[in-house]
């Protein structure tokens, strides 16, 4: 009996063996298999979060890419817009061409454009003088980039627009910039290429109108009143030549000699509207009355070829100093007063802004021919002439 039991103790225990190997054999498997399991999770991970790492660095490097874009391309407040409070001042141009016809012609050109805006307050000539003169300095002086910043900071203007010309060949070259005259700030700019001087003022033209628009203007204005440069002024760079000669004469009261230059100017372009407005006001400033009607009355012909604040100057001139039609002259003046509407507070004498010619007006005609009569209209007429002057 005891030996059977031996015998089957014996007998159980290989068998006992046999599945504690099979149960190593399986534990050892499965740790096998789990280390395996556990070695390529590993792997995976780091793999896994390699490619996060790549993805957040390239996100992250494309951020900075488009930050460095913004910075460049996008003005963010670096270059602010002017207001309708705003007034703007322009200096000469700076030439290096060696072209004499250049010289005060582009500045000129560049004034007739802007001065069509009702958006845009220019600093008059006149004004530059005057302010010249307080300043102890010739009047005749030329308003370089330094100067004008004087000027600007003794009359609190906010702004000023610079140009400049260069050639090479028959290449021009023409960049405008406005700059904040406090701060140095680059409010706008402009450029333009083209092969030819006689190209210069067509693309002078094109460049101020798209000036106008990065200054703020809307483009319903822009729009509505943007004649041609050769409308406003006049193709012809040599007749700009001489009439900003004398416009530069005009300006101070030297009627005299500024009559042959103003007809130089209509000789090289008979459809020079404002040169016959400006020899018609000259003429009439030195008692040469006929000659000043004959002007008017040529200027009144080209009227369809200027700006629209051009045609109010002609038509009201016309009708009060040719024809003596005092109530269609008032009518004209108070055109211009709603005209002036629009122009959002500027403050710039008429006869101060694109060129200092006066209209012919009913009041002081009339009062020298006896056709006038004081009680009719004079109210009226009185302030007509008050918005013509404040303008």
């Amino acid at each position: 009996m005891s030996g059977m039991a031996e015998t089957e103790i014996h007998a159980t225990a290989p068998r006992l063996s046999t599945q504690s190997r099979a149960s190593q054999a399986l534990n050892t498997s499965v740790v096998s298999t789990a280390t395996t399991e556990t070695r390529a999770s590993s792997a995976e991970y780091i793999v896994n979060g390699i490619r996060q790492h790549k993805t957040v660095a390239a996100i992250v490097a494309l951020v900075v890419v488009l930050g460095v874009i913004a910075l460049i391309f996008i003005p963010w407040g670096s270059k602010p817009k002017l207001t309708d409070k705003d007034t703007i001042l322009l200096a000469e141009f700076v030439n290096t061409t060696g072209e004499p016809v250049f010289d005060k012609t582009l500045k000129q050109a560049l004034a007739a454009q802007l001065g069509q805006s009702p958006f845009l307050d220019i600093f008059s000539e006149d004004r530059v003088r005057d302010t010249l003169k307080f300043m102890g300095a010739s009047q005749d002086t030329r308003v370089t980039r330094d100067v004008a910043r004087d000027i600007c900071a003794r009359e609190g203007i906010k702004a000023m627009l610079l140009g400049t010309i260069s050639s090479v060949g028959s290449h021009y070259s023409v960049v405008l910039l406005a700059e904040n005259s406090q701060t140095s700030d680059i409010i706008a700019t402009e450029q333009f290429d083209v092969e030819g001087k006689e190209q210069v003022l067509k693309s002078l033209g094109a460049a101020a109108s798209r000036l106008r628009e990065k200054l703020g203007e809307s483009l319903n204005d822009i729009k509505k009143y943007d004649a041609p440069i050769e409308k406003v002024t006049t193709p012809s760079l040599e007749a700009l030549r001489q009439y900003s000669l004398g416009v530069e004469q005009h300006s101070k009261a030297d009627y005299k000699n500024a009559i042959p230059l103003y007809q130089r100017a209509i000789e090289s372009d008979q459809n020079f509207a404002i040169a016959h407005v400006r020899l018609a006001n000259c003429y009439n400033n030195t008692g040469q009355l006929e000659a000043s009607r004959v002007e008017f009355t040529k200027a009144y012909e080209l009227v369809d070829r200027v700006s629209e604040r051009e045609k109010f100057l002609i038509r009201s001139s016309y009708y009060g100093g040719v024809l003596g039609q005092w109530e269609k002259q008032i009518e004209e003046l108070e055109s211009w007063s709603n005209y002036v509407s629009a122009r959002l507070g500027a403050s710039e004498p008429a006869r101060e802004q694109v060129f200092a010619g006066r209209p012919v007006r009913a009041g002081d005609t009339g009062r020298q021919s006896g056709h006038r009569d004081e009680s009719k209209g004079n109210a009226r007429l009185r302030q007509c002439r008050s918005v013509f002057h404040s303008t």
